[in-house]
């Protein structure tokens, strides 16, 4: 039956983006089925993160209990893959998904919100993950909205928290936007449309 999920997911994304007021009676379940994807039984990390972001934009902050079980289980996750895996190595897969997730919120609920809401799981987590993940921004490549997103999302929070930022990740979370900007573009940079 896990091979059903990701066609659910679709249809439950499908239903939040054309019904948001019918959705939002459902939010507590939804997030109840985002968390058991999340969940080491399942392990459908890119389709819990893919209706976060759409429970995100198109519902909203429900429950900040929800949203804190969220991202507790999203960087569960993360650590579960670095430190339990043989190559330890997040796939490139979820650490896509997880930068589109943390994109989608900032885009929604600013930058401030994000590091606040990470910061009640573990302060200062969300730079520690760009100092470790920061390099994987460049693979936000597709959908070509997300990758809008993140390029601006990511891009208003290096303006807004240069100082936050740790050692030479800076460095590493602009070198990788710069990258993805210039991906899909046989020329520079172009004009916003």
């Amino acid at each position: 039956m896990k091979h059903l999920i990701p066609s659910l997911a679709q249809f439950i994304i499908a239903m939040m983006c054309k019904f948001p007021d019918y959705m939002k009676k459902h939010a507590s379940i939804l997030g109840e089925i985002i968390l058991h994807l999340l969940g080491s039984q399942i392990r459908m990390e890119t389709v819990a993160l893919q209706m976060s972001s759409a429970l995100l934009e198109r519902i909203g902050i429900f429950s900040e209990e929800v949203l804190n079980k969220i991202l507790f289980a999203v960087f569960t996750c993360m650590h579960y893959y670095r430190n339990n895996t043989k190559n330890k190595v997040i796939p490139a897969s979820i650490t896509r998904a997880i930068h589109i997730f943390f994109a989608t919120f900032m885009i929604n609920f600013g930058s401030d919100a994000l590091i606040q809401a990470c910061d009640k799981v573990q302060p200062g987590i969300l730079f520690m993950i760009l100092r470790s993940e920061g390099d994987k921004i460049k693979f936000c490549s597709a959908p070509a909205r997300d990758r809008k997103y993140v390029i601006a999302a990511y891009t208003n929070l290096v303006m807004e928290k240069t100082q936050s930022f740790i050692e030479d990740s800076l460095k590493t979370v602009i070198s990788s936007l710069i990258e993805l900007s210039r991906r899909g573009t046989d020329t520079a940079f172009e004009a916003a449309s």
